[in-house]
């Protein structure tokens, strides 16, 4: 019978390294360490009665400082198509600019009005290809003869359709807002007061969120409606649950 020594010898396991790596200098491992971008953004998306509504923050920063505050996030892909993006601003402007002029092109080819899944695998496709390098987490929102359409993309190439969606640092927030208040077949003015309430909910709870709010709305008909909602101050921060105290 072999010994418990043998039979530990003979574990996948190997922890060799452990002595060596304690040795190491803590200015080294410092060195070792991978720094990641922390990016602050707030958008969302939902489907209603007569079309599709996007909505975004317009803060935008580099790290903790506000680099600008009134940052266009919803980009003009087609006269029924647009994109919101969080991430990189970079990334997601390029992105933006890359289907554009993709479907452009293929417009101009085909002599008819591109489908919004030809930006969903103009989009989707550029991202993967990448593996997830390109920072730009898209909402996608338009409409074309099948009806209206809203999908989520991740960094890496992932697509998901959905009735309403919500993407960057505050999008918990604004998740629990869609949640509670987004209803199907819902009228355009409820919509756009949904989306706010969201897009708020994410500025209330999010520090890379912030400033003002802008909305587009892309109709069944094929009008659009680009609308910059103002913050008020005291609006927002009105709405912030504060909590009691015992007095001293």
């Amino acid at each position: 019978m072999e010994s418990v020594a043998d039979l530990m010898k003979l574990t996948p396991f190997n922890f060799d390294n452990c002595k060596r790596n304690a040795q190491l200098p803590p200015a080294f491992l410092e060195t070792c360490t991978s720094n990641f971008t922390k990016t602050g953004t707030t958008i969302t998306g939902l489907v209603y009665k007569s079309g599709v509504i996007l909505a975004a923050d317009t803060r935008s920063t580099a790290g903790p400082v506000v680099a600008n505050k009134n940052k266009k996030k919803i980009a003009r892909i087609t006269d029924r198509m647009y994109m919101a993006g969080s991430g990189t601003a970079a990334d997601t402007l390029m992105v933006g600019r890359l289907a554009a002029s993709s479907l452009r092109l293929h417009e101009y080819k085909t002599g008819r009005e591109p489908l919004v899944q030809s930006a969903v695998s103009v989009i989707s496709n550029h991202l993967f290809n990448h593996l997830g390098y390109v920072s730009a987490y898209v909402i996608l929102g338009g409409v074309d003869y099948k009806g209206a359409h809203l999908c989520s993309i991740d960094a890496h190439g992932s697509v998901n359709p959905l009735p309403f969606v919500t993407q960057g640092s505050g999008s918990l927030a604004a998740q629990a807002m869609l949640e509670k208040y987004w209803r199907a077949e819902m009228e355009e003015e409820d919509a756009v007061r949904c989306a706010c309430k969201a897009i708020e909910a994410g500025i209330l709870n999010d520090l890379g969120s912030g400033s003002n709010i802008d909305v587009v709305i892309i109709r069944l008909d094929g009008t659009t409606d680009v609308r910059h909602v103002i913050a008020q101050p005291g609006t927002l921060s009105a709405q912030r649950p504060r909590g009691t105290y015992p007095d001293a």
